[in-house]
């Protein structure tokens, strides 16, 4: 059996980030093409998505819920997992999830949806550990 180094791994398994086309948002009925129209006037080409390394992802699981479960924090949880991941094409970060969660909902829920996929977090599971 043959076995591969972890420099191709991570070759494969890159931490850059992702450029995910508005198609990508619209076809799910995300993104209306007036947001799309709006989004491209202000520059942006498209949405940049860094994956989240396994320890931020961990941070991020116990920030909702503790290890015991028995805290459950859902405040701003959707731009808490979003902030994190959304950045430009360079990759810096576009927000604080302070400010991310000023945003309009249509947005953050959109892309929020996509860092899951991107994540491999089970769609709905954030959502199922807010509640008590």
């Amino acid at each position: 059996m043959a076995t591969q180094s972890l420099k191709k791994f991570q070759s494969v398994f890159s931490m850059e980030a992702v450029r995910v086309e508005y198609g990508e948002f619209t076809k799910d009925g995300a993104f209306s093409k007036e947001t799309v129209k709006a989004l491209k006037d202000e520059g942006l080409d498209a949405i940049y998505l860094k994956p989240l390394s396994s320890a931020a992802r961990v941070e991020l699981d116990l920030s909702v819920v503790s290890a015991d479960g028995k805290k459950r924090d859902a405040h701003n949880v959707y731009a808490r997992f979003v902030a994190p991941c959304w950045c430009d094409k360079d990759g810096k970060l576009m927000g604080t999830a302070q400010e991310v969660g000023q945003l309009r909902t249509d947005l953050i829920s959109a892309i929020f949806f996509k860092v899951q996929e991107l994540n491999g977090a089970k769609t709905g599971a954030v959502e199922e550990a807010g509640k008590d």
